[in-house]
C-alpha cells in the first residue's frame, strides 16, 4: 500500500471515500426509513439506525482523517480545489449505481471541473512548489507565511 504513503495517494483515497459515502447516504435516505424522517430528531434517528447512512457517515469520517493528513503536508490552496474531483466521481457513481440521468449541460460542467483540476495541478512546478504532490521535495514551514508581529 505504498500508494497511501504519498500525499496524492491519500488525497485520492479521501476523495474516493467521500464520494462512496455520498452514495451510501443517498441510498440510506432514499429508503422508506429515510423518507419518513421528519425534523431534526427524525434525521438523527435515521442516522443512528439506517445501516447505509451509518456506513456513509463512517466513509465521511475516514475521508476527513485522510484529508487532514494531506493538508498537513501540502498547500491548502492546491489541495482544496482538487477535492472538486469528488463532484465528478459522485456524478459517475450516481449514473452507474443509482441510475440517475446526467443531462448534457451537467456533463459539460463536470468537464470544466476536470479541466480546472488539471490546470491547478499544473501550477505545482517542481522548482517553485513548497510541497510536492508525490511527497518528495522540501517542506516549507507554514508559519513562515504568517505575518510577523511587531514589538515596540
Amino acid at each position: 500500500m505504498s500508494f497511501l504513503r504519498s500525499p496524492l495517494g491519500l488525497l485520492l483515497a479521501a476523495i474516493a471515500l467521500g464520494s462512496v459515502g455520498q452514495i451510501f447516504l443517498k441510498i440510506g435516505m432514499s429508503s422508506p426509513a429515510g423518507k419518513s424522517a421528519h425534523g431534526i430528531l427524525g434525521l438523527v434517528r435515521v442516522m443512528l439506525t439506517q445501516p447505509y447512512v451509518v456506513v456513509g457517515l463512517l466513509c465521511y469520517g475516514l475521508s476527513s482523517i485522510l484529508y487532514l493528513k494531506v493538508i498537513q503536508q501540502l498547500d491548502l490552496s492546491l489541495v482544496y480545489p482538487m477535492v472538486a474531483v469528488s463532484y465528478v466521481l459522485v456524478s459517475i457513481l450516481s449514473f452507474l449505481l443509482l441510475k440517475e440521468r446526467i443531462p448534457a449541460l451537467r456533463v459539460l460542467g463536470l468537464g470544466i471541473i476536470v479541466i480546472g483540476v488539471i490546470v491547478m495541478s499544473l501550477s505545482t512546478r517542481p522548482a517553485s512548489r513548497t510541497s510536492s504532490l508525490a511527497g518528495d521535495g522540501p517542506k516549507a514551514d507554514p508559519h513562515d507565511a504568517l505575518p510577523k508581529t511587531v514589538s515596540r
